[in-house]
Protein backbone atom coordinates (compact mmCIF):
# COMPACT_ATOMS: atom_id res chain seq x y z
CA UNK A 1 0.00 0.00 0.00
CA UNK A 2 1.76 3.08 -1.23
CA UNK A 3 -0.50 5.53 0.57
CA UNK A 4 0.43 4.16 4.00
CA UNK A 5 4.19 4.15 3.35
CA UNK A 6 4.43 7.57 1.71
CA UNK A 7 1.66 9.77 3.09
CA UNK A 8 3.38 13.07 2.25
CA UNK A 9 4.10 12.17 -1.38
CA UNK A 10 0.82 13.49 -2.74
CA UNK A 11 1.74 16.95 -3.99
CA UNK A 12 1.69 17.64 -7.68
CA UNK A 13 4.64 20.03 -7.61
CA UNK A 14 8.02 18.76 -6.44
CA UNK A 15 9.17 20.19 -3.13
CA UNK A 16 12.65 21.03 -1.94
CA UNK A 17 12.98 17.60 -0.33
CA UNK A 18 12.24 15.99 -3.71
CA UNK A 19 15.08 17.90 -5.34
CA UNK A 20 17.40 17.07 -2.44
CA UNK A 21 16.46 13.40 -2.66
CA UNK A 22 17.29 13.42 -6.37
CA UNK A 23 20.64 15.05 -5.63
CA UNK A 24 21.40 12.44 -2.96
CA UNK A 25 20.56 9.67 -5.40
CA UNK A 26 22.82 11.13 -8.08
CA UNK A 27 25.67 11.53 -5.59
CA UNK A 28 25.16 7.96 -4.39
CA UNK A 29 25.44 6.71 -7.97
CA UNK A 30 28.67 8.68 -8.45
CA UNK A 31 30.05 7.33 -5.17
CA UNK A 32 29.36 3.80 -6.37
CA UNK A 33 31.21 4.48 -9.63
CA UNK A 34 34.20 5.75 -7.64
CA UNK A 35 34.15 2.58 -5.54
CA UNK A 36 34.31 0.47 -8.70
CA UNK A 37 37.19 2.59 -9.98
CA UNK A 38 39.02 2.31 -6.65
CA UNK A 39 38.62 -1.47 -6.70
CA UNK A 40 39.87 -1.63 -10.28
CA UNK A 41 42.89 0.49 -9.40
CA UNK A 42 43.72 -1.77 -6.45
CA UNK A 43 43.49 -4.82 -8.70
CA UNK A 44 45.84 -3.20 -11.24
CA UNK A 45 48.34 -2.37 -8.48
CA UNK A 46 48.28 -5.91 -7.09
CA UNK A 47 48.51 -7.47 -10.56
CA UNK A 48 51.25 -5.13 -11.73
CA UNK A 49 53.26 -5.74 -8.59
CA UNK A 50 52.97 -9.50 -9.03
CA UNK A 51 54.09 -9.31 -12.65
CA UNK A 52 56.93 -6.88 -11.98
CA UNK A 53 58.48 -8.21 -8.77
CA UNK A 54 58.02 -12.00 -8.92
CA UNK A 55 59.51 -14.52 -11.30
CA UNK A 56 57.41 -17.60 -10.60
CA UNK A 57 55.12 -18.33 -13.58
CA UNK A 58 52.09 -18.99 -11.36
CA UNK A 59 52.44 -15.61 -9.64
CA UNK A 60 52.90 -13.85 -12.97
CA UNK A 61 49.79 -15.56 -14.38
CA UNK A 62 47.87 -14.58 -11.25
CA UNK A 63 49.06 -10.99 -11.73
CA UNK A 64 47.69 -10.92 -15.27
CA UNK A 65 44.38 -12.33 -14.00
CA UNK A 66 44.23 -9.45 -11.51
CA UNK A 67 44.89 -6.94 -14.28
CA UNK A 68 42.16 -8.48 -16.46
CA UNK A 69 39.79 -8.44 -13.47
CA UNK A 70 40.56 -4.76 -13.02
CA UNK A 71 39.50 -4.00 -16.59
CA UNK A 72 36.30 -6.00 -16.18
CA UNK A 73 35.53 -4.27 -12.86
CA UNK A 74 36.12 -0.84 -14.35
CA UNK A 75 33.92 -1.41 -17.40
CA UNK A 76 31.17 -3.02 -15.35
CA UNK A 77 31.19 -0.03 -13.00
CA UNK A 78 30.93 2.45 -15.87
CA UNK A 79 28.11 0.45 -17.47
CA UNK A 80 26.22 0.23 -14.19
CA UNK A 81 26.72 3.96 -13.58
CA UNK A 82 25.35 4.89 -17.00
CA UNK A 83 22.29 2.64 -16.69
CA UNK A 84 21.46 3.95 -13.24
CA UNK A 85 22.04 7.55 -14.29
CA UNK A 86 19.61 7.12 -17.19
CA UNK A 87 16.95 5.70 -14.86
CA UNK A 88 17.48 8.51 -12.35
CA UNK A 89 17.24 11.25 -14.97
CA UNK A 90 14.20 9.59 -16.52
CA UNK A 91 12.46 9.47 -13.13
CA UNK A 92 13.34 13.11 -12.43
CA UNK A 93 12.05 14.27 -15.80
CA UNK A 94 8.74 12.43 -15.37
CA UNK A 95 8.08 14.08 -12.01
CA UNK A 96 6.59 12.90 -8.72
CA UNK A 97 3.26 11.76 -10.17
CA UNK A 98 4.90 9.40 -12.67
CA UNK A 99 7.31 8.08 -10.04
CA UNK A 100 4.40 7.41 -7.70
CA UNK A 101 2.49 5.60 -10.48
CA UNK A 102 5.48 3.42 -11.37
CA UNK A 103 5.93 2.55 -7.69
CA UNK A 104 2.27 1.55 -7.45
CA UNK A 105 2.60 -0.56 -10.61
CA UNK A 106 5.68 -2.24 -9.14
CA UNK A 107 3.80 -3.15 -5.99
CA UNK A 108 0.99 -4.68 -8.04
CA UNK A 109 3.51 -6.85 -9.89
CA UNK A 110 5.15 -8.00 -6.65
CA UNK A 111 1.94 -9.33 -5.11
CA UNK A 112 1.42 -12.96 -6.18
CA UNK A 113 -2.01 -13.85 -7.39
CA UNK A 114 -3.76 -16.61 -5.42
CA UNK A 115 -4.35 -18.58 -8.60
CA UNK A 116 -0.63 -18.44 -9.40
CA UNK A 117 0.19 -19.70 -5.92
CA UNK A 118 -2.15 -22.66 -6.44
CA UNK A 119 -0.56 -23.44 -9.81
CA UNK A 120 2.93 -23.28 -8.32
CA UNK A 121 1.91 -25.67 -5.53
CA UNK A 122 0.47 -28.10 -8.08
CA UNK A 123 3.62 -27.94 -10.22
CA UNK A 124 5.85 -28.62 -7.22
CA UNK A 125 4.10 -31.94 -6.51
Amino acid sequence: MLSSRYPDFREEEPLLRDFLAADRTILSNERTLLAYMRTGLALVIVGGSAVKFFEHPFVIATGWVFIASAAITFFYGVRSYRQTQRRILDAISRGPRAVRKSMEDGEKRKKPDETDAGKNAENAE
